[in-house]
């Protein structure tokens, strides 16, 4: 079988999926927008996988992907099902419902982050109880916020992206090769 269109969809979709781990990684950001827009681009070339298989393929799509559907637990298919939504949102509407959460992280580990001075040898008490409050590891010194985007109610839209992906892949691995066993069960459970 020819590579499908469908598989350039899905190597952009982990293109702009690459992008958001990139962006999650800054400390500091000179865009601050931009996960936001490649979040936009990965859910675009995301549900474009399956719209271009319906178009490529057809009616063999179309009964593939309804038995494909109806092989998945229910709770992976109305992740499917919010994933789309949320393309949706974003194309149509004012985008998916997102919020910023604030993640501490030990300034030590932070890329671009350096730190001046002879390491603590005593922390005080509030510092100590801080930390832990944080879930920092007793070894940090500093720590500074990385802003995380969390889809409402479905949480980390990086963590969330990822399993759409491979989800995803799944579904064109198991369309392209029908002869492999245990397609479908690789997504059965999520």
């Amino acid at each position: 079988m020819k590579r499908l269109r469908a598989h350039d969809k899905l190597d952009e979709a982990r293109f702009f999926l690459q992008h958001l781990r990139e962006e999650r990684r800054k400390t500091v950001r000179n865009r601050p927008e931009a996960f936001r827009y490649y979040l936009s681009a990965f859910l675009s070339a995301a549900v474009s996988v399956i719209q271009v298989l319906d178009h490529e393929a057809g009616d063999a799509f179309k009964e593939f992907w309804r038995r494909w559907r109806e092989n998945l637990a229910q709770g992976v298919r109305e992740f499917l099902n919010r994933m789309w939504d949320r393309r949706g949102a974003e194309v149509h509407e004012l985008g998916p419902k997102v919020e910023v959460k604030e993640k501490p992280v030990p300034a030590e580990l932070a890329p671009g982050v350096q730190i001046f001075g002879p390491p603590t040898m005593f922390l005080p008490e509030e510092h100590l109880k801080r930390m832990q409050e944080l879930g920092l590891p007793p070894w940090t010194q500093a720590w500074t916020f990385i802003p995380e985007l969390h889809f409402e109610g479905e949480g980390d839209a990086l963590q969330v992206c990822e399993r759409y992906l491979a989800l995803l892949q799944g579904l064109l691995g198991d369309f392209t090769n029908p002869g492999l066993a245990g397609g479908e069960k690789r997504v059965r459970g999520g």
